[in-house]
């Protein structure tokens, strides 16, 4: 039974520290006007080289199609991002960042990676990957839905 009384204890303590992580950004950057949602969704675009459609960054960002439209559609009123229809399916929108999205993204990383310093500077590489290969787990098993990654099938990791 001690073995899943801990267990729990990986959700409460995910948990706590998604939201302070959060907080701690969310404080760095109000000085900019971003929400969390913008924050997420511009740091989501600035990991893909090619844009992504509006569906794919609901999924990674896990909100509803009329959430993202309406966080797209203020991104696109300040000329952060651009959409466009995907190649070879015209009723399919892509979203990109815009190029005057550049200057922002870049203090929104500085931001980020000033974090990940100050909290996991001490912290050795082996530890965090197998903390994040964990994690990555967890979340697939909750939501089957989702592919197994690459990286995790190399492993021979089942999710």
């Amino acid at each position: 039974m001690a073995h899943y009384i801990r267990a729990a204890e990986i959700g409460v303590e995910a948990t706590l520290l998604g939201r302070r992580w959060r907080r701690r950004i969310d404080d760095r950057l109000r000085a900019s006007g971003l929400t969390h949602a913008r924050w997420q969704v511009l740091l989501s675009l600035s990991r893909v080289e090619d844009g992504v459609s509006q569906r794919e960054l609901a999924d990674q960002l896990a909100v509803g199609g009329p959430t993202i439209g309406r966080h797209l559609e203020e991104l696109e009123r300040l000329g952060l991002i651009e959409r466009y229809p995907r190649p070879g399916d015209r009723r399919a929108q892509c979203v990109r960042l815009a190029a005057r999205s550049k200057p922002l993204m870049e203090r929104i990383e500085a931001i980020v990676a000033a974090l990940q310093r100050d909290l996991l500077g001490d912290v050795s590489g082996e530890a965090l990957e197998t903390c994040l290969t964990i994690l990555r787990i967890l979340n697939l098993r909750l939501d089957r839905d989702r592919p197994l990654p690459k990286e995790l099938r190399e492993e021979g990791l089942q999710a």
